[in-house]
C-alpha cells in the first residue's frame, strides 16, 4: 500500500467508502430478510448480495489495526494515545446511545424498558453502536499491543492469528448451540481482535500475492454456505446455526470472506491514481464516514416509520435505497456541523475540498476522527 510524504493512504479512503455502503445495505436488507414470508428468487437476491457485503464492519477494524498499530507509529504514552482519541468516539457514543434508547422503542414496540436495559448491559444500544463500544475497548489496549507486537516475528504473529481467530469462531459456535451471548458493553472488542491484529499483520508483512486472497474471498467456502445458512437459519425451528452464517462476523465463512475481499481491495486499490474521480471521490467521503454510520440507521428507520414504506425486497431497489440513504446522511451531517461544536457529536468537521491541492487537505481530514483512523 503506497504511502505518500505525511502519511496519507489513498487506498484506505477508498476501502472505507466501499465499506460504509455495504454497512448501510446490510441494514437496508436486514429486516427484509428477518421477516420476508417468500422465500423466491427476491429474498435470495438479497441473501446472496448481503453475504458479498459481510466484510464490510470488519473492514473498518482492520482500517484501524492498520493506521493505529502501524510500526512506524510515534511512541506515545498511553495518557496521550487514550487523551486524543477517546472523545471523538466516546461522545459521539453518549450523544447517539441517548437518541437512539429514545426513538428505538418507537420504531419497534418490543423494545421495552427491560430490552433497552438489556441492551445497554450487552453494548446494543442500538443495531449499529455496539460498533463504539468495540471501537473504544480496542483504544484502551492500542498501546500495550504495541509494545507487544513489536517483539513477535512474523510467524510468531501469524500463529497469535490462527489462535485468536480459531477461538472466537469457536465461541461463536457455542454461542449459537447453546443459545446464549457472552459479551457485555465491556468486552465488545473481543470479537474484533482477530480484525485489528490482521490490520497490523498485512500492512506490516505484505508477503502474501493477491491471489492468495482472491482464493480466499472466491472460496466455495465462503458466499454460497453464508446464503445457505440463512435460509437454513429461516427455515430452521430454533435459529441456532449462526456459527455457519453469521453478522457477529467470527463464522468460518465470514472470517475467511472479509480476509480475502480486504486483502484483493488493499493490493488492488495500490494502483489507483490520485488525481483520478474515484480517488477524489473517496477523499471527500472519507472524513464523512463517521458521522454517515453514526446517522443512517435514524434515517433508515425514521423513512420507513413515518412514511409507511416497505423495505426492499430485491436487491437493486435496495443498493439504490442505501445511496439514498447515504446521500441523505450527508446532508444531516451538513447541517448538524453548521451548528457550534456539531462536529463532536459526528466525528469530524467539514474541510473544503480544494480542486487545486486535494492531497494536502486529505492529509488533514485523515488524521480527524473517523471510523477507523488515527
Amino acid at each position: 500500500m503506497s504511502v505518500t510524504k505525511g502519511g496519507y493512504w489513498q487506498g484506505l479512503d477508498i476501502i472505507r467508502v466501499a465499506a460504509i455502503v455495504g454497512v448501510v445495505f446490510i441494514h437496508v436488507v436486514q429486516s427484509e430478510l428477518r421477516t420476508s414470508p417468500n422465500l423466491d428468487w427476491q429474498w435470495w437476491s438479497l441473501n446472496i448480495t448481503q453475504s458479498l457485503f459481510i466484510w464490510a464492519a470488519p473492514a473498518f477494524v482492520i482500517i484501524s489495526g492498520i493506521l493505529l498499530l502501524n510500526p512506524q507509529k510515534k511512541e506515545e504514552e498511553p495518557h496521550d494515545f487514550y487523551r486524543k482519541r477517546l472523545p471523538k468516539v466516546g461522545i459521539p457514543l453518549l450523544f447517539w446511545g441517548c437518541v437512539y434508547i429514545q426513538l428505538e422503542p418507537r420504531w419497534d414496540s418490543s423494545r421495552t424498558l427491560e430490552v433497552i436495559l438489556h441492551g445497554i448491559f450487552i453494548g446494543h444500544i442500538s443495531e449499529h453502536l455496539y460498533f463504539l463500544f468495540a471501537i473504544i475497548g480496542l483504544y484502551l489496549l492500542t498501546p500495550y499491543l504495541r509494545s507487544w507486537l513489536a517483539k513477535l516475528s512474523e510467524h510468531q504473529e501469524r500463529l497469535v492469528l490462527v489462535g485468536i481467530f480459531s477461538t472466537l469462531i469457536l465461541i461463536e459456535i457455542v454461542q449459537s448451540l447453546a443459545g446464549i451471548y457472552v459479551f457485555l458493553f465491556a468486552t465488545q472488542w473481543i470479537p474484533f481482535l482477530g480484525y485489528y491484529l490482521f490490520g497490523h499483520y498485512i500492512s506490516r508483512y505484505q508477503t502474501r500475492p493477491i491471489h492468495f486472497f482472491f482464493y480466499l474471498a472466491l472460496s466455495a467456502t465462503n458466499v454460497p454456505l453464508n446464503s445457505i445458512g440463512k435460509y437454513i437459519e429461516r427455515i430452521s425451528a430454533t435459529h441456532t446455526i449462526s456459527y455457519f452464517y453469521s453478522t457477529k462476523y467470527n463464522s468460518v465463512t465470514a472470517v475467511v470472506l472479509t480476509i480475502g475481499i480486504f486483502g484483493v481491495l488493499f493490493m488492488l486499490t495500490e494502483s489507483i491514481s490520485e488525481d483520478g474521480a474515484i480517488a477524489r471521490i473517496c477523499r471527500f467521503l472519507n472524513p464523512r464516514v463517521f458521522g454517515i454510520y453514526l446517522i443512517h440507521i435514524l434515517l433508515l428507520r425514521g423513512f420507513h416509520y413515518y412514511f409507511g414504506i416497505t423495505y426492499p425486497t430485491e436487491a437493486a431497489t435496495a443498493l439504490i435505497e442505501s445511496l439514498i440513504v447515504i446521500i441523505f446522511s450527508l446532508l444531516g451531517l451538513s447541517i448538524i456541523n453548521l451548528v457550534p461544536g456539531g462536529w463532536w457529536v459526528v466525528g469530524f468537521s467539514t474541510p473544503v475540498i480544494s480542486a487545486v491541492s486535494p492531497k494536502v487537505e486529505s492529509q488533514e481530514q485523515l488524521m480527524r476522527a473517523q471510523i477507523p483512523t488515527e
